[in-house]
């Protein structure tokens, strides 16, 4: 395969198929230039490309597959399943159309016939096949010299017959062709055990870097460099180094100086990787960046944790877990007030055997931020009336206007002592429920509320995620784990759980959840619908 001025013979020869240039001559950016020109260059028989949507790395990939069978050599394209089969034959086809006119033959089917999904180029006998990432029998069809696998974190684990990942078998088709092969991977990622995030960690992990004006360093474009991303504010990007903060016009400046810089030394020697985030591409502007940001935090406040996991993976280009918090920008964050007034305290308590451990916190107008005024340990026996009354008088320094108490360890305890203050609700949570209340009555036969633990740990860790959450500076690294985050939303039988994380305790975090739940059993304008609410 001739993989020289690849980059200016896609430029030459191709056009989008859809988009806003689409039908207009393709203009490669400078990372496109840069990684094409390293395919070129680096005989490496994996490449990977971990990127976000919406920034051209498609193309890429249909370029080489087009370039290897112009030149007479075999592509193979697989991508996730049929339908996204279907869609790269018929972009494929436009291509072809666009540049050799009706030189090509496309899949042929017809009553009776298998769809046989195969490009070929009659002039220079090249072709390109295309496969589904789950069947073997494709992927192991024939053998070509250029494979390009397309959105690799969405591929099964193994294809159909149980003989491993559809990355390991495409592999093997292109090693008769020995320095001269290649197998591109690309995708956006998902999570850190995905197969463009693995792909990438055998390799060089390449990451683009540029030239800052302030200092001259070479620095790379990171989300969390980003300042200004609320409403109304002008976004800009800091220099890591200096602290420049540079406007949209500046940073597309910037980006004429790309370079793409390894990280580390790959773990595969005949492999490179590539790692891209939409920053790192002119096709979106801090502006847009941000709205999708603002989108996102408001999904997640408004319970859907997923949100800003999608905008990790779509948008930075790199893998998220549903639930995760970044613990650095959290320590970093330590201190800081809420920018509205508090507007409510309420107080949560964690009963355990041998202590008990107490959350106050305050909620801002709107519901919208969280400030924790306090939180300490008091070691003791619960089933010792001292223990609660000292709890109550670190309490009422605070004021709070409803307090949830955990009976789920000891409840005869937790409602006896309850029962003795007024505004204090003893508590159970109930797991799963999709769209159960976060509080409920207390129930007229036990005494005891219901919280929908699920909800009101969504609630908690979409303010978290969304920097919504303010602590104080006492708290150390291993207490705000515990409060930001003591479980984690998985994927099981296709709907969302919360399972603990091992190794961290859960009173800090279940006194999160008691908060949510004392705020929302009693707002601070209390109606009559709320006195019944909580009436014996």
């Amino acid at each position: 395969m001739k993989l020289q001025s690849l980059g200016r013979w896609m430029q030459e020869h191709l056009q989008p198929t859809d988009g806003p240039g689409a039908g207009k001559p393709l203009r490669l950016e400078r990372w496109q230039r840069l990684f094409l020109a390293a395919v070129e260059r680096e005989k490496r028989s994996l490449v990977t490309l971990q990127a976000a949507t919406q920034t051209g790395k498609t193309m890429l990939g249909s370029g080489i597959a087009m370039r290897a069978a112009v030149d007479g050599a075999g592509a193979m394209w697989a991508t996730a399943g049929e339908p996204q089969v279907r869609d790269a034959s018929r972009r494929l086809e436009r291509l072809l159309e666009h540049y050799v006119g009706d030189d090509f033959d496309g899949p042929a089917s017809g009553p009776g016939t298998r769809k046989n999904w195969r490009l070929r180029i009659a002039s220079s006998g090249g072709w390109v096949a295309l496969a589904s990432a789950g069947s073997a029998q494709q992927l192991c069809a024939r053998t070509a010299q250029v494979a390009i696998a397309d959105e690799t974190a969405r591929w099964p684990q193994t294809v159909r017959g149980g003989e491993g990942h559809g990355l390991q078998l495409l592999r093997q088709r292109i090693s008769d062709w020995h320095e001269d092969g290649r197998l591109i991977s690309i995708s956006s990622p998902t999570h850190s055990h995905d197969a463009v995030c693995l792909s990438f960690n055998d390799g060089d992990r390449r990451r683009l870097e540029y030239v800052c004006p302030g200092c001259t360093s070479r620095i790379p474009f990171r989300w969390e460099q980003v300042a200004g991303v609320e409403k109304g504010q002008v976004p800009m990007i800091a220099c890591g180094s200096c602290g420049t903060l540079h406007d949209e016009r500046a940073r597309r400046r910037m980006l004429r100086t790309a370079k793409w810089i390894p990280q580390v030394e790959a773990d595969d020697e005949d492999a490179i990787s590539f790692q891209l985030g939409r920053l790192d591409s002119a096709r979106a502007s801090l502006i847009q960046i941000t709205r999708e940001f603002r989108r996102a935090r408001r999904a997640v406040e408004r319970g859907d944790p997923r949100a800003l996991a999608t905008f990790t993976n779509t948008v930075n280009g790199l893998p998220a877990a549903m639930g995760s918090v970044d613990l650095d920008k959290l320590m970093e964050l330590r201190g800081s007030q809420p920018a509205d007034q508090v507007e409510q305290v309420v107080a949560s308590v964690d009963v355990q055997d041998d202590r008990v451990y107490f959350v106050v916190a305050g909620f801002t107008a709107g519901n919208t931020e969280v400030q924790v005024l306090a939180h300490e340990e008091l070691r003791g026996d619960p089933r010792d009336a001292g223990t609660w009354t000292v709890l109550a008088a670190a309490l009422e320094r605070h004021h709070p206007s409803c307090v949830a108490v955990d009976a789920g360890f000891l409840p005869s305890v937790a409602r006896e002592q309850a029962g003795k203050r007024r505004w204090w609700i003893p508590v159970v949570g109930r797991a799963g429920g999709a769209g159960r209340p976060i509080a409920s009555a207390i129930n007229r036969r036990s005494g005891i509320a219901t919280m929908g633990a699920d909800e009101a740990a969504t609630w908690w860790s979409g303010r978290v995620q969304a920097g919504r959450v303010h602590v104080p500076k006492d708290i150390d690294r291993r207490q705000l784990a515990e409060l930001a985050a003591a479980e984690v939303l998985v994927a099981e039988g296709g709907a969302l759980r919360w399972r603990p994380i091992p190794g961290r305790r859960n009173d800090r975090w279940d006194c999160a959840k008691l908060a949510t739940f004392a705020r929302h059993f009693r707002p601070l304008t209390a109606s009559r619908r709320t006195l019944r609410l909580v009436s014996l």
